[in-house]
């Protein structure tokens, strides 16, 4: 039974985080597609080059947390594993 609650745990924590990373990755492709809007509205180029930054680095940020997640819950897989 143990094993169960568990397993539904890890499921339940890893559909929240799956969620997380999509809300955070959307965020990022909609600030990449306002920063090509703003380049053809003709406004300052340092207005596009900061939005386009702000998504780029949004994305970065993004892939680099979802791979510390995966590295710590494949961790803690492992050690529900041995247990």
């Amino acid at each position: 039974m143990h094993h169960k609650q568990v397993t539904k745990n890890q499921v339940a924590r890893l559909l929240y985080s799956i969620a997380f990373f999509l809300i955070l990755t959307t965020t990022a492709v909609s600030l990449d597609l306002l920063s090509q809007w703003v380049k053809t509205l003709g406004l300052a180029e340092y207005t596009y080059e900061v939005i386009a930054w702000s998504a780029h680095s949004m994305l970065a940020l993004d892939m680099l947390l979802f791979f510390i997640y995966l590295l710590f819950a494949g961790w803690e897989f492992v050690r529900g594993l041995r247990k």
